[in-house]
């Protein structure tokens, strides 16, 4: 028992030297060796990763990989929902690898056994490589330690997430500037992600030349007197890469009829298009001309991940200033201000122009008129009042005469005023 006793204690006195000796070896032949395991399993909230270890086996260190000089540590499991990228979303491949007890020393080399040729691409602020068919992410050292979750960032960095509206504004020589917003029309915009993820919308709208009235107000600039500078400015600091503009006169619009025959409406827009003419533009500026026209404009807009038509309109001649707020007045029902728009004794006939004349004064006006609204509208419309609330503007008149659906409009003293109504007779 005692020799037992003896050769036992010996035995334990040699392996407590032997072990000691490995560790003086390792210490002096490899100084950045550090076998403590890393504070948590892949992902160490302290400490240093300049010698990091996986816990699971202390003498290696972590997956990581070398590119553009810095190195990129596995950020925990593989991310497997990741789709697969198109080879314009990588940035490099993987050209060597060394064992996992060392540590890429060039870039494009991993240490860990990942294929050579494996591809790479950016991924916020680290990468993900393509291991075992799996995009896997790998991240910066402070990013591991600080815990910063991997998100991928826009392939065009400064893209806004939705399409930019425009302001147009028309600074004239001889009246206020005024400011409208474009109406935005057929949109398409798409956000794409290093992941190859994308974000985006499509919306479709008629042409400019098929919009009725009432499908929405659209914005307008006034031109009274002389020529305007207009400047188009968007929301976003995301410079298009063109824009192009043209322009219609109202004519060629569909501002003030509304046809049931589909087909002949196609066939009117694809001559209309044909006159429509462009408009120069020069920077972010284009020059409006008062020729006593009313006019459609059509802004065309090409950003490098989507494309936008905008809208807005000018109206030169005075009758539709007038034509505005008068329209504004009837859909308020306002009879004292729908009065300020007439001429009074206001005539009043029958449907046929050979018919006698009625005069009514201010103070029957509000009865009268009430009922005109309420009556049978000119062809496309079942009443006046639907008359009038869709015809934004009136785009056919002369120099001091106009005919306003039932409605006839003289230029008296410089001003313009409803003269006549047709009243229809009763039965």
């Amino acid at each position: 028992m005692k020799k037992a006793f003896i050769v036992a204690v010996l035995m334990a006195l040699l392996l407590s030297v032997t072990t000691a000796c490995v560790r003086e070896v390792i210490s002096e032949n490899d100084e950045s060796l550090d076998i403590t395991p890393s504070p948590t399993e892949n992902q160490p909230k302290t400490g240093s990763l300049s010698t990091p270890r996986d816990s699971s086996s202390p003498n290696t260190f972590l997956p990581q990989l070398m590119i553009n000089d810095v190195i990129y540590f596995l950020y925990g499991d593989p991310y497997t929902n990741i789709p697969n990228l198109p080879e314009s979303y990588y940035k490099g491949y993987i050209e060597s690898t060394v064992l996992l007890s060392q540590k890429p020393a060039v870039n494009g080399q991993a240490n860990f056994d990942v294929e050579i040729g494996a591809p790479y691409a950016k991924y916020g602020n680290g990468y993900i490589v393509q291991w075992n068919d799996i995009w896997t992410v790998f991240v910066t050292e402070n990013d591991l330690l600080s815990g910063v979750t991997p998100t991928p960032q826009k392939i065009i960095s400064n893209a806004p997430e939705h399409a930019p509206t425009l302001d147009v504004i028309l600074t004239p020589g001889k009246s206020q500037q005024q400011r409208v917003v474009a109406k935005q029309l057929t949109t398409s915009w798409m956000i794409e992600y290093e992941d190859g993820t994308g974000n985006g919308y499509d919306s479709d709208s008629p042409h400019v030349l098929q919009l009725k009235p009432m499908e929405f107000d659209e914005p307008t600039l006034l031109l009274f007197i002389g020529d305007g500078i207009v400047e188009l400015q968007f929301s976003d600091d995301y410079p298009p890469e063109s824009v192009s503009v043209q322009r219609w006169k109202h004519s060629w619009g569909y501002l003030n009829k509304k046809y049931s025959n589909v087909e002949y409406n196609k066939e009117r827009l694809a001559y209309a298009i044909g006159f429509g003419e462009s408009v120069e533009i020069n920077g972010n500026t284009i020059c409006i001309e008062n020729d006593g026209s009313d006019y459609i404009y059509e802004i065309n807009v090409i950003w490098p991940n989507g494309t936008v038509y905008y809208t807005f309109r000018t109206i030169s001649s005075d009758i539709n200033k007038f034509w505005m707020g008068f329209r504004e007045a009837v859909l308020r029902r306002d009879y004292s201000s729908i009065a300020t728009f007439v001429s009074f004794p206001l005539e009043t006939r029958g449907p046929w122009d050979w018919g006698p004349i009625v005069l009514v004064d201010a103070g029957e006006f509000e009865s009268v008129f009430s009922a005109f609204l309420e009556q049978d509208g000119d062809t496309w419309f079942e009443t006046s009042f639907d008359s009038i609330e869709q015809t934004l503007y009136l785009d056919s008149y002369e120099l001091d005469t106009a005919r306003a659906g039932n409605m006839h409009l003289e230029r008296i003293n410089g001003e313009w005023k409803i003269t006549l109504i047709y009243i229809e007779e009763d039965e």
